[in-house]
């Protein structure tokens, strides 16, 4: 990749200033955005779904329990307060994604539908997104130098298809649609199962929204992230990292990618 000096930092800047309020506007826009169902209530932890994102993506047809470059997608089973919960666990595609605002290059992206993914062609392999994601999604892959997780099939989905994970599902623990749709079936299904909906406000809203038997924030199944309503004074602090201190850090990072300029 030959990039100079001044177009990388540039283009870092740009980059920064305009995804954190890029990725604001998004959280404000749920109608536009699209959104995968988990209802806990129904997943046997059969891992189809993983077997279907594994074919889709052309990744090696082993059968993990942790997110790498080669499993975008796996369910996690255990025991919370007496009750047996599963939990798919994948890329959450957040409203607000850091990982988004923290790429220096753009690599990383929101689809039409609302998807985060990234543009491996543009992917420098600096591991911003991995230090910057809330939940721990995107993997690094030492092989081909860049980072790698769920993209929602957003290539499928903005054809009209569902995701592949949820086409594949054959005990209707997913769902797929309008985000604003996902969210009521969601509240509906946790009023009939006395459960917990987690993802509607967190993180700006996420594109995966679940219905489990337990409160999934409470029991440290996720981590408790910024909620749409919430205004912390670190977020503040992160904002000027992004807009001041990113492109320079930046720069040293991936120097080696970079070529003078000639000399006018």
């Amino acid at each position: 990749m030959k990039i100079s000096r001044r177009n990388f930092i540039k283009g870092a800047l740009a980059t920064a200033v305009s995804l954190s309020f890029s990725s604001q506007a998004w959280a404000e826009e749920s109608e536009k955005r699209f959104a995968i169902l988990f209802n806990g209530f129904n997943c046997v932890g059969c891992e189809i779904c993983q077997l279907a994102c594994k074919k889709r993506n052309r990744l090696p047809e082993n059968f993990e329990t942790i997110l790498s470059p080669r499993t975008y997608v796996y369910v996690s089973a255990g025991v919370r307060k007496g009750k047996e919960v599963r939990v798919r666990y994948s890329c959450m595609h957040c409203g607000k994604a850091p990982c988004l605002e923290a790429c220096p290059v753009r690599a990383i992206r929101r689809s039409k539908s609302g998807f985060v993914y990234i543009d491996q062609r543009h992917c420098i392999g600096c591991q911003y997104c991995i230090v910057a994601c809330h939940y721990g999604v995107p993997k690094f892959d030492p092989e081909n130098k860049v980072s790698s997780k769920c993209h929602g099939c957003f290539d499928i989905v903005e054809k009209g298809k569902k995701p592949a994970c949820v086409e594949a599902c054959p005990w209707n623990a997913l769902d797929f649609g309008k985000r604003d749709e996902i969210i009521e079936k969601a509240k509906n299904i946790a009023k009939k199962k006395d459960g917990y909906v987690y993802g509607i406000k967190e993180a700006g809203g996420l594109g995966v929204i679940y219905v489990l038997p337990v409160d999934a924030e409470e029991l440290g199944i996720f981590p408790r992230v910024r909620k749409e309503e919430s205004i912390y004074p670190a977020d503040f602090i992160y904002e000027a990292i992004l807009v001041v201190l990113m492109p320079i850090v930046g720069y040293y990072a991936v120097k080696e990618y970079l070529v003078a300029e000639e000399e006018e």
